[in-house]
């Protein structure tokens, strides 16, 4: 688990913390589930995430992605629709 910031949370101080945390489940026997409760924790403290990320708009953004591993913050809109 990640631990409490000293600090206010902040996603590009403390993203690179959640980030690498999550890179290092990617090794753990359970790798999606290790992962998931990263995020849970991270997105516990919402309203600070939402603070940093600003006010949710409808659509999906990459906010970490690496040959391993990519995080997304996805807002599914009223009527949105992605095509493939």
């Amino acid at each position: 688990m990640i631990p409490e910031p000293a600090r206010p949370f902040s996603f590009k101080a403390q993203g690179a913390v959640v980030m690498a945390s999550c890179r290092d489940a990617l090794t753990e026997p359970g790798p999606r589930r290790a992962v998931r409760e990263i995020l849970l924790g991270a997105v516990q403290r919402a309203d600070r995430v939402a603070a940093v990320l600003g006010k949710p708009s409808g659509g999906v953004d990459v906010l970490y992605k690496s040959a391993e591993l990519t995080v997304l913050n996805v807002v599914w809109a009223p009527r949105m629709s992605i095509y493939p």
